[in-house]
């Protein structure tokens, strides 16, 4: 009886392990890109966005909330965006 059970214990674990296997899970990494920080000069940012997940991740939406409006000036390029679509094993790159 106590085979059974682990059994069937094993067989949910794998089936739950399989379905997770096919969600989208997104990596985000961000990179401050200048060697040094100099008050008054921009600073350069990029985004990398990987897909480890085992299907498609859709509507993917990046917002950068360090940079307050408060202490610091938007002068180029943009705080958040938006992709599409991102294949699975695939990656983004989006400089700032």
């Amino acid at each position: 009886m106590l085979r059974i059970i682990a059994g069937a214990l094993c067989l949910l674990l794998v089936h739950a392990a399989e379905e997770e296997a096919t969600e989208a899970r997104l990596l985000v990494q961000k990179r401050i890109l200048n060697k040094y920080l100099v008050e008054g000069r921009d600073i350069v940012v990029d985004y990398n966005i990987y897909n480890v997940g085992g299907s498609a991740a859709l509507d993917i939406k990046v917002v950068d909330n360090s940079f307050s409006p408060q202490h610091f000036q938007v002068t180029s390029g943009l705080l958040s965006f938006k992709l599409n679509r991102l294949a699975p094993d695939a990656w983004q790159v989006q400089l700032h």
